[in-house]
């Protein structure tokens, strides 16, 4: 029998990841059949796991997974759970629950109902010492980068916003280079809070390794506590991950992560009241764009 070197890859040309891993399996070499095995044992399973979740649980690196993928004809991991959710017929794309009907008030209840009992779940899952920890670093630095790319873009703008309300030095920048730059030009005493809900996001990660190599402390919101993002920073919010596994990243449901944003807010406010001359400030303003 002849075994595929680390190196050579024999691409899966059909969109069936089981299939294409039953097909390799008797050639893989022994740390890429170990992740076969994990995969094929539990293929549910796999498809709401992080990259370095299925490492971990194969006794193998991240990086052994990522080959396995490509080896099967995948340019990544999430390609991979996306279709291996398709064949085992989990295939929600868009992030809804299930919906017995289709009448406005059933549609209304169910998801909002789905999204109150994800932020109820992932309060028991915030570690409190790194939520207080959190808030200390926010409060007590000199400035406050909020960053994220993607769906998370928007999110950092919003927590740069209520921060700022606060008194707090923070900004939030929209461009990926811009971000990194910033993060790298940050000091020690200042404050970078990173915002990604895979953990896995390359511009993220870099931003935060610029925000360490600039002597900042680093604060991650994210769902999945054993990510490239959460090894990156110093302090780890870790929500959980409950959005069905199929969802495509676009659609994932940010509501956790806004609430825990509002907590983080709310933890700030209460150590550091807000002087008379910042709220006349923010009224000011923002009576000038109301009518």
């Amino acid at each position: 029998m002849t075994t595929v070197s680390q190196t050579e890859f024999h691409p899966w040309t059909g969109s069936a990841p089981l299939v294409a891993l039953r097909t390799h399996r008797p050639e893989l070499p022994e740390a890429e059949a170990r992740v076969a095995d994990a995969v094929l044992a539990r293929p549910e399973l796999v498809t709401s796991e992080s990259v370095s979740d299925l490492a971990a649980r194969a006794r193998s690196s991240t990086a052994t997974v990522v080959r396995l993928c490509r080896r099967v004809g995948f340019d990544g991991f999430y390609r991979f759970k996306i279709a291996l959710a398709h064949e085992v017929g989990m295939s929600r794309q868009f992030g809804h629950p299930d919906l017995s009907a289709d009448d406005a008030t059933t549609v209304l209840e169910s998801v909002l109902v789905a999204d109150a009992r994800e932020i109820a779940e992932a309060a028991s899952l915030v570690k409190p010492t790194a939520f207080d920890q959190a808030v200390d670093a926010i409060v007590n630095a000199t400035d406050v980068l909020f960053a994220g790319v993607g769906t998370s873009g928007p999110l950092a703008q919003l927590g740069a916003l209520r921060f700022l309300v606060l008194g707090i030095h923070a900004i939030a920048v929209q461009d990926v280079q811009a971000q990194d730059l910033t993060a790298r030009l940050l000091r020690p005493g200042s404050a970078c809070v990173l915002i990604s809900h895979t953990g896995s996001s390359k511009e993220t990660v870099g931003i935060a390794r610029s925000a360490r190599a600039a002597a900042a402390t680093t604060i991650a919101i994210t769902s999945f506590a054993r990510s490239p993002l959460a090894r990156a920073c110093d302090i780890v919010l870790s929500t959980g991950n409950r959005n069905d596994p199929r969802t495509l990243e676009l659609f994932t449901s940010r509501a956790v992560h806004v609430s825990l944003l509002g907590a983080l807010h709310a933890g700030a406010a209460a150590r550091l009241p807000v002087g008379a001359d910042v709220f006349q400030s923010v009224s000011e303003v923002a009576g000038k764009h109301l009518y």
